[in-house]
């Protein structure tokens, strides 16, 4: 029995030593494939050179130099230097993780600097700031990484000014196509400026991203959403003190239905904490909108992502020409970023499909009562050619035959002498009129808009028409 366990552990040690051994003659290859999956999440920004790999059995060191092809990165250290132990798996016993490398890093702030930024940020800051992170390339080839930033108090002279409580970034991808997850928290954000006594903040703010796709001439597909638990802000406005405590979220998202469409959410909610904020938000106790842009042409997106990229390299060629007074090189590059502006109507006619991209908006307001706005439109306009002037003149032209759909909306009066007090007049008209009703404090109108006339109980208006027949 002895005897068995004893070859068992032995079978056991010598399969880890060797998986180990293998690793480690891969581990340099591990490491730049590690490298390149870095460099495609930050799209290219920044660049990474391994300068050196130094490789041992169980570990080695590395010396990687960041490049930041984004221009003035000041204070930053441009190239900066970044130096990591990589620890050969294949088992992580301290993180109880399966993997082939471990990458740590451990920086304080001040390193990434150079040595003016380093000595201004000595001065203020209340103490040094570190920055650990920690990544570890599983089996499969998938990155799971930490990055923590400590406590940050930021002074002038003996006073606080700024602090941030520690930065905890956590995240998942796979290195073969980058999709994975991200998130960064933080408990508390504060803001102060001891002469005016304004302030701002922020507790359990928290981001995150999913990502979906990256592709190499994009767009980026996935979900990105950001919350604050309470956000509370101290201004002055006009000479007098006011103070807003609320909280709030977002959500942006791009998704692929199909191969060919695409389809963009944006989500806002907010909520007030307190009857101050409330009166300064004209008696609204909450608000959230969601909008959905559906069937988007993928093409357009493409075409949208890579002309932002160019306009991206030529306003860096701009900024470097006039750092050094070229005055060719800048005419060069404004008369680049000028022929950029061509290219809008191939982006128009592929991003909106005729028949196909909708809109759908959905608005609500609670305030003494809850007002609604619900909004879903069809896009059915026709592809534009000619030259961009010639265009423009004729989506102008045509701008009331871009979209068929419905409308409701529900709308508390007394919020909308606060909000529209000159809107009134047109609501009262419309009641008077027979387009609109007005029941229990709040207006309703509903009706269609098709073939660039708009419906409204059964009536085709033209728009110039409704107008006329609401203002008489």
């Amino acid at each position: 029995m002895k005897k068995t366990i004893l070859w068992s552990i032995g079978a056991v040690v010598v399969i880890f030593l060797g998986w180990r051994a293998y690793i480690s003659s891969h581990g340099e290859a591990y490491f730049r494939e590690y490298l390149d999956g870095a460099k495609r999440v930050q799209q290219n920004v920044v660049r990474l050179e391994l300068k050196k790999y130094l490789n041992g059995f169980s570990s080695a060191e590395a010396l990687v130099e960041a490049h930041f092809t984004g221009g003035d990165v000041s204070p930053l250290r441009n190239p900066l230097p970044i130096e990591s132990r990589i620890d050969y798996g294949p088992f992580f016993f301290s993180e109880l993780r399966p993997g082939l490398l471990r990458i740590t890093t451990h920086k304080r702030l001040a390193e990434l600097l150079t040595k003016e930024g380093a000595e201004e940020l000595r001065r203020s800051l209340e103490r040094p700031v570190t920055i650990d992170y920690r990544g570890i390339m599983d089996w499969m080839h998938v990155v799971h990484e930490e990055l923590s930033l400590s406590a940050v108090e930021v002074k002038e002279g003996n006073v606080s000014i700024a602090t941030v409580a520690p930065i905890r970034i956590v995240g998942a991808y796979e290195l073969s196509n980058l999709k994975g997850r991200w998130s960064l928290t933080t408990p508390r954000i504060d803001f102060r400026n001891p002469k005016t006594q304004e302030r701002l903040q922020v507790k359990g703010l928290s981001a995150g991203a999913a990502i979906a796709e990256i592709g190499k001439e994009g767009p980026i597909f996935g979900r990105y959403n950001l919350k604050a638990q309470r956000v509370r802000t101290v201004f002055v406005n006009a000479g007098k003190r006011e103070q807003l405590d609320f909280g709030g979220s977002m959500h942006i998202g791009l998704e692929k239905r199909t191969p060919d469409l695409a389809t963009l959410t944006l989500g806002i909610a907010l909520h007030s904490e307190n009857n101050a904020t409330r009166t300064l938000w004209k008696g609204i106790h909450s608000a959230s909108l969601d909008l959905t842009l559906k069937n988007l042409g993928i093409e357009g997106l493409r075409r949208l992502s890579a002309l932002e990229k160019e306009r991206q390299a030529i306003q860096e060629r701009l900024a470097t020409a006039v750092g050094g007074n070229d005055d060719l090189a800048m005419q060069k590059a404004i008369l680049a970023l000028q022929a950029l502006d061509k290219h809008w109507i191939d982006i128009y006619n592929a991003l909106l499909i005729p028949g196909k991209t909708a809109l759908h908006l959905d608005e609500t307001i609670d305030a003494s009562q809850r007002s609604r706005l619900v909004l879903d439109l069809r896009y059915t306009g026709q592809p534009l050619q000619g030259d961009p002037m010639t265009a423009m003149i004729s989506l102008m032209a045509h701008a009331d035959r871009l979209a068929e759909g419905r409308f409701n909306l529900t709308l508390e009066k007394s919020l909308a002498k606060r909000l529209y007090p000159n809107g009134i007049f047109v609501l009262d008209s419309m009641v008077s009129k027979n387009l609109a009703t007005f029941k229990g404090g709040l207006y309703h109108l509903q009706g269609e808009i098709k073939a660039g006339k708009i419906i409204i109980n059964g009536t085709k208006y033209a728009p110039q028409e409704l107008m006329m027949l609401i203002l008489m």
